[in-house]
């Protein structure tokens, strides 16, 4: 008897638990805002920062891809909100994101800059060194950073 209401309250944990996760992914999803690579290529003249994650999150996966983030805002508040610069988060095992997976090669977490003009990418940027510099939180928003910046002054 006590077996069963142990098993109970672990399957009950588990449905629990399995369910913040999904909504915790979503919500995250959403985070990326609208207009995602599979919902339409940006139109105009635009730096597209896309994180591409798979569908296992790992809790390295979600501090690179935080920490990114946090730099990419802090760093080009104005670039942001003028749309020079867009921030994305997409799943590159979805179906929809197959293009951008092959394109770019993923096969696990990363950043990639695009250089888009009148809807057409241009040309792109793998930031690698996303995976090296995982432990440093200074570190890798510098990188970012860094490399943003080269990417959008390379620009004509």
């Amino acid at each position: 008897m006590l077996a069963r209401r142990i098993a109970a309250a672990v399957l009950g944990a588990f449905v629990v638990v399995s369910v913040l996760v999904v909504v915790a992914q979503e919500l995250r999803r959403e985070e990326g805002g609208p207009g995602g690579p599979a919902d339409g290529e940006p139109q105009g003249d635009v730096l597209v920062a896309t994180y591409f994650h798979g569908n296992r999150r790992c809790a390295t996966c979600n501090t690179i891809e935080a920490w990114a983030r946090e730099a990419m805002h802090d760093a080009f508040p104005k670039e942001i909100r003028s749309g020079r610069i867009a921030w994305r988060t997409a799943n590159y095992e979805e179906a929809r994101n197959a293009a951008h997976r092959e394109r770019y090669g993923l096969y696990s977490s990363a950043i990639v800059l695009s250089d888009v003009r009148g809807g057409e990418e241009r040309r792109s940027v793998d930031l690698e060194e996303i995976w090296a510099l995982s432990t440093s939180e200074r570190g890798l928003k510098d990188y970012v950073v860094r490399e943003t910046r080269a990417f959008l002054e390379s620009v004509p």
